[in-house]
Protein backbone atom coordinates (compact mmCIF):
# COMPACT_ATOMS: atom_id res chain seq x y z
CA UNK A 1 0.00 0.00 0.00
CA UNK A 2 1.63 3.23 -1.16
CA UNK A 3 1.08 6.29 1.03
CA UNK A 4 -1.96 4.60 2.63
CA UNK A 5 -3.98 5.00 -0.58
CA UNK A 6 -2.60 3.20 -3.65
CA UNK A 7 -2.49 -0.59 -3.52
CA UNK A 8 0.18 -1.72 -5.97
CA UNK A 9 -1.20 -4.59 -8.04
CA UNK A 10 1.12 -5.31 -10.96
CA UNK A 11 4.52 -4.07 -12.10
CA UNK A 12 4.10 -2.68 -15.63
CA UNK A 13 7.73 -1.80 -16.21
CA UNK A 14 10.83 -0.25 -14.73
CA UNK A 15 13.82 1.75 -15.83
CA UNK A 16 17.06 2.63 -14.13
CA UNK A 17 15.45 5.08 -11.70
CA UNK A 18 11.70 4.43 -11.47
CA UNK A 19 8.99 1.78 -11.57
CA UNK A 20 5.50 2.02 -13.05
CA UNK A 21 2.74 0.00 -11.40
CA UNK A 22 -0.89 -0.75 -12.08
CA UNK A 23 -2.54 0.14 -8.78
CA UNK A 24 -5.94 0.46 -7.13
CA UNK A 25 -6.83 3.87 -5.73
CA UNK A 26 -8.65 2.83 -2.55
CA UNK A 27 -9.87 6.37 -1.91
CA UNK A 28 -11.62 6.90 -5.27
CA UNK A 29 -12.07 3.19 -6.11
CA UNK A 30 -10.43 3.23 -9.53
CA UNK A 31 -7.49 1.67 -11.34
CA UNK A 32 -4.52 3.99 -11.82
CA UNK A 33 -0.91 3.97 -12.95
CA UNK A 34 1.63 4.86 -10.27
CA UNK A 35 5.17 5.92 -11.15
CA UNK A 36 7.49 5.76 -8.15
CA UNK A 37 11.22 6.17 -7.58
CA UNK A 38 12.88 2.80 -7.09
CA UNK A 39 14.02 1.91 -3.54
CA UNK A 40 17.30 3.52 -2.46
CA UNK A 41 19.01 0.10 -2.26
CA UNK A 42 18.38 -0.38 -6.00
CA UNK A 43 19.94 2.96 -6.91
CA UNK A 44 23.26 2.76 -5.09
CA UNK A 45 25.09 1.41 -8.13
CA UNK A 46 24.08 4.40 -10.27
CA UNK A 47 26.44 6.82 -8.47
CA UNK A 48 30.16 6.90 -7.82
CA UNK A 49 30.25 8.14 -4.22
CA UNK A 50 28.13 9.62 -1.43
CA UNK A 51 28.33 13.17 -2.80
CA UNK A 52 27.39 12.03 -6.29
CA UNK A 53 24.52 9.98 -4.82
CA UNK A 54 23.18 12.95 -2.87
CA UNK A 55 23.24 15.18 -5.94
CA UNK A 56 21.73 12.47 -8.13
CA UNK A 57 18.86 11.79 -5.76
CA UNK A 58 18.17 15.52 -5.39
CA UNK A 59 17.94 15.86 -9.18
CA UNK A 60 15.82 12.72 -9.49
CA UNK A 61 13.34 13.95 -6.90
CA UNK A 62 13.27 17.32 -8.63
CA UNK A 63 12.42 15.66 -11.92
CA UNK A 64 9.57 13.78 -10.25
CA UNK A 65 8.14 16.95 -8.76
CA UNK A 66 8.35 18.64 -12.14
CA UNK A 67 6.65 15.74 -13.93
CA UNK A 68 3.76 15.99 -11.47
CA UNK A 69 3.53 19.76 -12.02
CA UNK A 70 3.62 19.27 -15.79
CA UNK A 71 0.81 16.69 -15.85
CA UNK A 72 -1.27 18.78 -13.46
CA UNK A 73 -1.29 21.59 -16.02
CA UNK A 74 -2.24 19.49 -19.08
CA UNK A 75 -5.76 18.46 -20.04
CA UNK A 76 -6.02 16.31 -23.16
CA UNK A 77 -7.35 12.80 -23.92
CA UNK A 78 -3.96 11.99 -25.42
CA UNK A 79 -2.02 12.82 -22.23
CA UNK A 80 -2.42 10.87 -18.94
CA UNK A 81 -4.41 12.85 -16.39
CA UNK A 82 -2.71 13.43 -13.04
CA UNK A 83 -4.68 11.97 -10.10
CA UNK A 84 -2.29 12.56 -7.24
CA UNK A 85 1.32 12.92 -6.14
CA UNK A 86 3.28 12.68 -2.96
CA UNK A 87 6.03 10.82 -1.14
CA UNK A 88 6.04 7.36 0.39
CA UNK A 89 8.90 7.34 2.88
CA UNK A 90 11.71 8.86 0.85
CA UNK A 91 10.25 7.77 -2.50
CA UNK A 92 8.35 10.39 -4.55
CA UNK A 93 5.47 9.11 -6.66
CA UNK A 94 2.85 10.34 -9.09
CA UNK A 95 -0.51 8.66 -9.78
CA UNK A 96 -2.15 9.10 -13.17
CA UNK A 97 -4.68 7.66 -15.57
CA UNK A 98 -3.93 4.05 -16.41
CA UNK A 99 -3.54 3.53 -20.16
CA UNK A 100 -4.17 -0.13 -21.02
CA UNK A 101 -2.96 -0.64 -24.53
CA UNK A 102 0.08 -1.25 -26.67
CA UNK A 103 3.15 0.93 -27.13
CA UNK A 104 3.70 2.27 -30.63
CA UNK A 105 7.07 0.49 -30.56
CA UNK A 106 5.34 -2.87 -30.07
CA UNK A 107 2.54 -1.91 -32.46
CA UNK A 108 5.09 -1.24 -35.22
CA UNK A 109 7.01 -4.40 -34.41
CA UNK A 110 3.98 -6.70 -34.52
CA UNK A 111 1.53 -5.11 -36.99
CA UNK A 112 3.46 -3.05 -39.55
CA UNK A 113 2.82 -2.60 -42.46
CA UNK A 114 -0.65 -1.22 -41.96
CA UNK A 115 -3.16 0.81 -43.97
CA UNK A 116 -2.65 4.50 -44.70
CA UNK A 117 -5.66 5.38 -42.53
CA UNK A 118 -3.88 3.84 -39.52
CA UNK A 119 -0.71 5.86 -40.17
CA UNK A 120 -2.60 9.14 -40.47
CA UNK A 121 -4.81 8.45 -37.44
CA UNK A 122 -1.78 7.79 -35.23
CA UNK A 123 0.27 10.70 -36.60
CA UNK A 124 -2.63 13.12 -36.14
CA UNK A 125 -3.35 12.07 -32.56
CA UNK A 126 0.30 12.29 -31.53
CA UNK A 127 0.51 15.77 -33.03
CA UNK A 128 -2.72 16.80 -31.30
CA UNK A 129 -1.37 15.73 -27.89
CA UNK A 130 1.93 17.46 -28.64
CA UNK A 131 0.02 20.64 -29.50
CA UNK A 132 -1.46 20.62 -25.98
CA UNK A 133 2.02 20.38 -24.44
CA UNK A 134 3.38 23.09 -26.72
CA UNK A 135 0.47 25.40 -25.86
CA UNK A 136 1.80 25.19 -22.29
CA UNK A 137 5.31 26.05 -23.61
CA UNK A 138 6.57 22.58 -22.77
CA UNK A 139 9.19 20.62 -24.72
CA UNK A 140 8.64 16.87 -24.29
CA UNK A 141 12.28 16.07 -25.22
CA UNK A 142 11.79 12.31 -25.51
CA UNK A 143 9.20 11.70 -28.21
CA UNK A 144 9.72 8.17 -29.59
CA UNK A 145 7.59 5.05 -30.22
CA UNK A 146 8.23 3.71 -26.70
CA UNK A 147 6.57 6.85 -25.29
CA UNK A 148 3.40 6.62 -27.37
CA UNK A 149 0.69 4.16 -26.31
CA UNK A 150 -2.40 3.16 -28.29
CA UNK A 151 -5.15 2.59 -25.73
CA UNK A 152 -7.62 -0.24 -26.12
CA UNK A 153 -10.28 2.13 -27.48
CA UNK A 154 -7.87 3.43 -30.15
CA UNK A 155 -6.93 6.67 -28.39
CA UNK A 156 -3.25 7.48 -28.95
CA UNK A 157 -1.59 8.70 -25.75
CA UNK A 158 1.72 10.54 -25.33
CA UNK A 159 3.38 9.41 -22.09
CA UNK A 160 6.53 9.91 -19.98
CA UNK A 161 6.98 13.63 -19.34
CA UNK A 162 9.83 12.80 -16.96
CA UNK A 163 12.40 14.94 -18.80
CA UNK A 164 9.97 17.50 -20.25
CA UNK A 165 11.37 21.05 -20.17
CA UNK A 166 9.17 24.09 -19.46
CA UNK A 167 10.34 27.07 -21.52
CA UNK A 168 10.33 29.69 -18.81
CA UNK A 169 13.18 31.64 -17.21
CA UNK A 170 15.01 30.05 -14.29
CA UNK A 171 13.89 26.46 -14.93
CA UNK A 172 16.37 23.84 -13.70
CA UNK A 173 17.38 21.56 -16.57
CA UNK A 174 18.59 18.50 -14.61
CA UNK A 175 20.87 17.92 -17.59
CA UNK A 176 22.58 14.68 -16.63
CA UNK A 177 19.44 12.99 -15.38
CA UNK A 178 17.60 14.22 -18.47
CA UNK A 179 19.67 12.28 -20.97
CA UNK A 180 17.68 9.35 -22.31
CA UNK A 181 19.60 6.27 -23.40
CA UNK A 182 17.93 4.63 -26.36
CA UNK A 183 16.52 7.78 -27.99
CA UNK A 184 19.39 8.29 -30.41
CA UNK A 185 17.20 7.72 -33.46
CA UNK A 186 14.86 10.59 -32.55
CA UNK A 187 17.01 13.42 -31.15
CA UNK A 188 17.20 16.73 -33.02
CA UNK A 189 20.64 18.05 -34.02
CA UNK A 190 20.44 20.89 -31.50
CA UNK A 191 19.57 18.39 -28.77
CA UNK A 192 22.56 16.22 -29.67
CA UNK A 193 24.83 19.28 -29.55
CA UNK A 194 23.30 20.31 -26.19
CA UNK A 195 22.26 23.68 -27.58
CA UNK A 196 19.18 25.69 -26.63
CA UNK A 197 15.99 23.68 -27.07
CA UNK A 198 12.73 25.03 -28.47
CA UNK A 199 9.34 23.61 -29.38
CA UNK A 200 10.86 22.87 -32.80
CA UNK A 201 13.05 20.25 -31.11
CA UNK A 202 9.96 18.07 -30.58
CA UNK A 203 8.94 18.62 -34.21
CA UNK A 204 12.14 16.92 -35.36
CA UNK A 205 11.48 13.89 -33.14
CA UNK A 206 7.90 13.87 -34.38
CA UNK A 207 9.23 13.81 -37.95
CA UNK A 208 11.36 10.76 -37.11
CA UNK A 209 8.36 8.96 -35.59
CA UNK A 210 6.12 9.81 -38.56
CA UNK A 211 8.79 8.63 -41.01
CA UNK A 212 8.90 5.31 -39.11
CA UNK A 213 5.10 5.06 -39.13
CA UNK A 214 5.11 5.33 -42.92
CA UNK A 215 8.10 3.11 -43.68
CA UNK A 216 8.62 0.77 -40.72
CA UNK A 217 12.20 2.09 -40.33
CA UNK A 218 13.91 5.12 -38.87
CA UNK A 219 15.13 7.84 -41.26
CA UNK A 220 18.77 6.96 -40.56
CA UNK A 221 20.28 3.49 -40.10
CA UNK A 222 23.66 1.80 -39.83
CA UNK A 223 23.87 0.71 -43.46
CA UNK A 224 25.86 3.80 -44.52
CA UNK A 225 28.70 3.08 -42.10
CA UNK A 226 28.16 6.44 -40.39
CA UNK A 227 26.96 6.63 -36.80
CA UNK A 228 23.31 7.47 -36.19
CA UNK A 229 24.33 10.64 -34.38
CA UNK A 230 26.53 11.85 -37.22
CA UNK A 231 23.75 11.25 -39.74
CA UNK A 232 21.28 13.23 -37.66
CA UNK A 233 23.82 16.05 -37.54
CA UNK A 234 24.99 16.00 -41.15
CA UNK A 235 23.14 13.67 -43.56
CA UNK A 236 20.21 14.65 -45.75
CA UNK A 237 17.24 12.43 -44.82
CA UNK A 238 15.81 10.23 -47.58
CA UNK A 239 12.38 10.96 -48.98
CA UNK A 240 9.71 8.92 -47.24
CA UNK A 241 8.32 8.08 -50.70
CA UNK A 242 11.53 6.18 -51.45
CA UNK A 243 10.30 3.49 -49.05
CA UNK A 244 6.56 4.19 -49.08
CA UNK A 245 5.44 5.45 -52.52
CA UNK A 246 1.83 5.67 -51.33
CA UNK A 247 2.54 8.66 -49.07
CA UNK A 248 0.79 11.78 -50.46
CA UNK A 249 3.11 14.51 -51.73
CA UNK A 250 2.05 17.07 -49.12
CA UNK A 251 2.77 14.65 -46.24
CA UNK A 252 6.11 13.60 -47.77
CA UNK A 253 7.09 17.27 -48.04
CA UNK A 254 5.93 17.87 -44.44
CA UNK A 255 8.15 15.06 -43.13
CA UNK A 256 11.20 16.45 -44.96
CA UNK A 257 10.55 19.87 -43.38
CA UNK A 258 10.15 18.29 -39.95
CA UNK A 259 13.58 16.66 -40.39
CA UNK A 260 15.36 19.89 -41.31
CA UNK A 261 18.69 20.33 -39.49
CA UNK A 262 17.94 24.02 -38.85
CA UNK A 263 15.02 24.43 -36.41
CA UNK A 264 13.97 27.57 -38.29
CA UNK A 265 13.34 25.53 -41.44
CA UNK A 266 10.86 23.21 -39.75
CA UNK A 267 7.11 23.96 -39.74
CA UNK A 268 6.26 26.97 -37.57
CA UNK A 269 4.28 24.93 -35.04
CA UNK A 270 2.27 21.74 -34.51
CA UNK A 271 -0.87 23.42 -35.81
CA UNK A 272 0.76 23.58 -39.24
CA UNK A 273 1.34 19.82 -39.02
CA UNK A 274 -2.28 19.14 -38.07
CA UNK A 275 -3.46 21.28 -41.00
CA UNK A 276 -1.61 19.06 -43.48
CA UNK A 277 -2.75 15.78 -41.90
CA UNK A 278 -6.42 16.60 -41.30
CA UNK A 279 -7.67 16.23 -44.91
CA UNK A 280 -6.22 12.69 -45.01
CA UNK A 281 -7.95 11.43 -41.84
CA UNK A 282 -10.48 8.58 -42.04
CA UNK A 283 -14.06 9.87 -42.03
CA UNK A 284 -17.33 8.89 -40.38
CA UNK A 285 -18.67 5.64 -41.80
CA UNK A 286 -15.39 4.62 -43.45
CA UNK A 287 -14.69 0.89 -43.36
CA UNK A 288 -12.19 -0.59 -40.92
CA UNK A 289 -8.56 -0.64 -42.11
CA UNK A 290 -7.39 -3.64 -44.09
CA UNK A 291 -5.48 -5.44 -42.72
CA UNK A 292 -7.19 -5.07 -39.36
CA UNK A 293 -5.19 -3.75 -36.42
CA UNK A 294 -5.72 -4.07 -32.68
CA UNK A 295 -6.07 -1.59 -31.07
CA UNK A 296 -7.59 0.42 -33.93
CA UNK A 297 -6.55 4.11 -33.86
CA UNK A 298 -8.94 4.95 -36.72
CA UNK A 299 -11.96 4.08 -34.60
CA UNK A 300 -12.46 7.52 -33.05
CA UNK A 301 -12.70 9.05 -36.53
CA UNK A 302 -14.77 6.32 -38.20
CA UNK A 303 -17.12 5.78 -35.25
CA UNK A 304 -16.67 8.70 -32.87
CA UNK A 305 -19.53 7.51 -30.65
CA UNK A 306 -17.40 4.55 -29.50
CA UNK A 307 -16.29 1.07 -30.43
CA UNK A 308 -18.41 -1.22 -32.61
CA UNK A 309 -21.08 -3.27 -30.87
CA UNK A 310 -19.65 -6.28 -29.19
CA UNK A 311 -16.06 -5.04 -29.28
CA UNK A 312 -15.74 -5.01 -25.54
CA UNK A 313 -12.18 -4.83 -24.27
CA UNK A 314 -11.52 -6.90 -21.18
CA UNK A 315 -8.35 -6.87 -19.12
CA UNK A 316 -6.04 -9.79 -19.87
CA UNK A 317 -6.48 -12.79 -17.60
CA UNK A 318 -3.28 -14.28 -16.26
CA UNK A 319 -3.58 -18.04 -16.26
CA UNK A 320 -2.89 -20.16 -13.21
CA UNK A 321 0.37 -21.19 -14.84
CA UNK A 322 1.62 -17.60 -14.83
CA UNK A 323 0.76 -16.73 -11.24
CA UNK A 324 3.99 -16.18 -9.31
CA UNK A 325 5.00 -19.01 -7.01
CA UNK A 326 7.50 -18.72 -4.21
CA UNK A 327 10.62 -20.82 -3.87
CA UNK A 328 9.96 -23.09 -6.83
CA UNK A 329 11.92 -26.31 -6.27
CA UNK A 330 10.48 -28.44 -9.08
CA UNK A 331 8.82 -27.58 -12.36
CA UNK A 332 7.39 -29.58 -15.26
CA UNK A 333 8.08 -29.01 -18.94
CA UNK A 334 4.40 -28.29 -19.44
CA UNK A 335 4.50 -25.62 -16.75
CA UNK A 336 7.47 -23.90 -18.43
CA UNK A 337 5.73 -24.01 -21.80
CA UNK A 338 2.50 -22.57 -20.38
CA UNK A 339 4.29 -19.70 -18.67
CA UNK A 340 6.31 -19.05 -21.82
CA UNK A 341 3.07 -18.60 -23.79
CA UNK A 342 1.95 -16.02 -21.21
CA UNK A 343 5.27 -14.16 -21.45
CA UNK A 344 4.99 -13.98 -25.23
CA UNK A 345 1.54 -12.49 -24.72
CA UNK A 346 2.98 -9.83 -22.43
CA UNK A 347 5.71 -9.09 -24.97
CA UNK A 348 3.07 -8.58 -27.64
CA UNK A 349 1.60 -5.87 -25.39
CA UNK A 350 5.01 -4.28 -24.84
CA UNK A 351 5.26 -5.06 -21.13
CA UNK A 352 6.83 -7.41 -18.63
CA UNK A 353 4.26 -8.44 -16.06
CA UNK A 354 3.46 -11.34 -13.71
CA UNK A 355 4.17 -14.03 -16.31
CA UNK A 356 7.68 -12.67 -16.86
CA UNK A 357 8.25 -12.57 -13.12
CA UNK A 358 6.99 -16.14 -12.79
CA UNK A 359 9.25 -17.35 -15.59
CA UNK A 360 12.26 -15.66 -13.99
CA UNK A 361 11.39 -17.42 -10.73
CA UNK A 362 11.05 -20.92 -12.17
CA UNK A 363 14.01 -20.78 -14.56
CA UNK A 364 16.57 -21.95 -11.95
CA UNK A 365 14.42 -25.01 -11.15
CA UNK A 366 13.94 -25.72 -14.87
CA UNK A 367 17.70 -25.51 -15.43
CA UNK A 368 18.33 -27.97 -12.57
CA UNK A 369 15.64 -30.33 -13.83
CA UNK A 370 16.36 -30.36 -17.57
CA UNK A 371 19.88 -28.95 -17.93
CA UNK A 372 20.79 -26.78 -20.92
CA UNK A 373 17.73 -28.09 -22.78
CA UNK A 374 16.41 -26.23 -25.88
CA UNK A 375 13.22 -25.37 -23.95
CA UNK A 376 15.26 -23.90 -21.08
CA UNK A 377 17.43 -21.92 -23.49
CA UNK A 378 14.36 -20.57 -25.31
CA UNK A 379 12.59 -19.68 -22.07
CA UNK A 380 15.66 -17.92 -20.64
CA UNK A 381 16.21 -15.93 -23.84
CA UNK A 382 12.56 -14.84 -23.92
CA UNK A 383 12.61 -13.84 -20.26
CA UNK A 384 15.82 -11.86 -20.74
CA UNK A 385 14.40 -10.09 -23.82
CA UNK A 386 11.27 -9.16 -21.89
CA UNK A 387 13.21 -7.73 -18.95
CA UNK A 388 15.61 -5.83 -21.24
CA UNK A 389 12.79 -4.21 -23.21
CA UNK A 390 11.27 -2.72 -20.04
CA UNK A 391 14.65 -1.51 -18.79
CA UNK A 392 15.46 -4.11 -16.14
CA UNK A 393 18.98 -4.46 -17.54
CA UNK A 394 20.57 -5.90 -14.40
CA UNK A 395 18.45 -9.07 -14.33
CA UNK A 396 18.36 -9.30 -18.12
CA UNK A 397 22.16 -9.12 -18.26
CA UNK A 398 22.48 -11.93 -15.72
CA UNK A 399 20.16 -14.15 -17.77
CA UNK A 400 22.01 -13.42 -21.01
CA UNK A 401 25.29 -14.30 -19.30
CA UNK A 402 23.82 -17.61 -18.07
CA UNK A 403 22.69 -18.25 -21.64
CA UNK A 404 26.17 -17.62 -23.02
CA UNK A 405 27.68 -19.87 -20.35
CA UNK A 406 25.28 -22.71 -21.18
CA UNK A 407 25.95 -22.44 -24.89
CA UNK A 408 29.67 -22.63 -24.12
CA UNK A 409 32.23 -22.82 -26.88
CA UNK A 410 30.35 -25.36 -28.97
CA UNK A 411 31.73 -26.54 -32.29
CA UNK A 412 28.37 -26.12 -34.06
CA UNK A 413 28.58 -22.74 -35.86
CA UNK A 414 24.86 -22.02 -35.30
CA UNK A 415 25.23 -22.50 -31.54
CA UNK A 416 28.38 -20.37 -31.53
CA UNK A 417 26.47 -17.59 -33.31
CA UNK A 418 23.67 -17.81 -30.73
CA UNK A 419 26.22 -17.55 -27.94
CA UNK A 420 27.75 -14.41 -29.48
CA UNK A 421 24.30 -12.80 -29.68
CA UNK A 422 23.79 -13.50 -25.96
CA UNK A 423 27.17 -11.92 -25.16
CA UNK A 424 26.29 -8.79 -27.16
CA UNK A 425 23.07 -8.51 -25.16
CA UNK A 426 25.15 -8.74 -21.98
CA UNK A 427 27.24 -5.83 -23.26
CA UNK A 428 24.12 -3.84 -24.12
CA UNK A 429 22.83 -4.34 -20.57
CA UNK A 430 26.11 -3.00 -19.17
CA UNK A 431 25.64 0.44 -20.77
CA UNK A 432 22.87 1.83 -18.51
CA UNK A 433 25.11 1.03 -15.50
CA UNK A 434 27.95 2.91 -17.22
CA UNK A 435 30.11 -0.22 -17.43
CA UNK A 436 31.42 1.02 -20.76
CA UNK A 437 34.85 -0.63 -20.60
CA UNK A 438 33.22 -4.01 -19.88
CA UNK A 439 30.90 -3.54 -22.88
CA UNK A 440 33.87 -2.69 -25.11
CA UNK A 441 35.75 -5.80 -23.93
CA UNK A 442 32.78 -8.01 -24.79
CA UNK A 443 32.43 -6.38 -28.20
CA UNK A 444 36.14 -6.99 -28.85
CA UNK A 445 35.83 -10.68 -27.92
CA UNK A 446 32.74 -11.18 -30.08
CA UNK A 447 34.37 -9.56 -33.12
CA UNK A 448 37.41 -11.84 -32.75
CA UNK A 449 35.11 -14.89 -32.93
CA UNK A 450 32.49 -13.81 -35.46
CA UNK A 451 35.03 -13.46 -38.28
CA UNK A 452 35.44 -17.25 -38.19
CA UNK A 453 31.72 -17.96 -38.69
CA UNK A 454 30.12 -18.73 -42.07
CA UNK A 455 28.81 -15.54 -43.67
CA UNK A 456 25.10 -16.44 -43.36
CA UNK A 457 25.44 -17.06 -39.61
CA UNK A 458 27.78 -14.15 -39.03
CA UNK A 459 25.58 -11.47 -40.60
CA UNK A 460 22.97 -11.14 -37.79
CA UNK A 461 25.77 -11.04 -35.22
CA UNK A 462 27.64 -8.40 -37.23
CA UNK A 463 24.49 -6.25 -37.40
CA UNK A 464 24.19 -6.39 -33.59
CA UNK A 465 27.91 -5.53 -33.30
CA UNK A 466 27.33 -2.42 -35.41
CA UNK A 467 24.27 -1.41 -33.36
CA UNK A 468 26.20 -1.80 -30.12
CA UNK A 469 29.05 0.14 -31.69
CA UNK A 470 26.70 3.04 -32.43
CA UNK A 471 25.60 3.20 -28.79
CA UNK A 472 29.18 3.10 -27.52
CA UNK A 473 30.34 5.69 -30.08
CA UNK A 474 27.71 8.09 -28.80
CA UNK A 475 29.32 7.74 -25.37
CA UNK A 476 32.52 9.24 -26.81
CA UNK A 477 34.25 5.91 -27.44
CA UNK A 478 34.11 6.13 -31.22
CA UNK A 479 37.86 5.69 -31.75
CA UNK A 480 37.93 2.44 -29.80
CA UNK A 481 34.75 1.20 -31.48
CA UNK A 482 36.14 1.84 -34.96
CA UNK A 483 39.31 -0.04 -34.09
CA UNK A 484 37.36 -3.00 -32.70
CA UNK A 485 34.93 -3.20 -35.64
CA UNK A 486 37.58 -2.77 -38.35
CA UNK A 487 37.98 -6.56 -39.04
CA UNK A 488 34.28 -7.15 -39.70
CA UNK A 489 33.94 -3.96 -41.72
CA UNK A 490 36.85 -5.04 -43.94
CA UNK A 491 35.22 -8.44 -44.36
CA UNK A 492 31.86 -6.92 -45.35
CA UNK A 493 33.48 -4.58 -47.87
Amino acid sequence: MLDGRYRLMRLLGQGGMAEVWEAHDTQDDREVAVKVVRPARDLVGHWFDTEDMHQGRTELHGRFRREGEVLAGLRHPGIPELYGRGTHGDRPYIAMRLVKGKSLYRFLETQWPFARSVVIAIAYQVADALACAHAAQLVHRDLKPHNVVIDRDGTVVLIDFGIALPLRPGVTRYTEQGKSVGSKGYMAPEQIREERLTLHTDLYAYGCVTFELCTGRQPFGTETGLSIVRQHLESVPPSVQEFAPWVPDDIAELILRLLAKDPGERPPDVQAVLKVLKPHLPVLGETAPDPRVDPDPTLRFREPAGSPAGAVHRPPVVSRAARPRRAATWVSRRNVEEVLVEVNGELAEGRAGPATECLAEILPAARREFGADPLVLRARRTCADSLRIVGDCVRAGDLYQQQADDLGRASDPAVRAERLVALLRVAECRIPSEEIDAALDILRDVVSEVVALPAELAEPVVVLCEELGVELSELRRETEVNEILAPIRRRRS
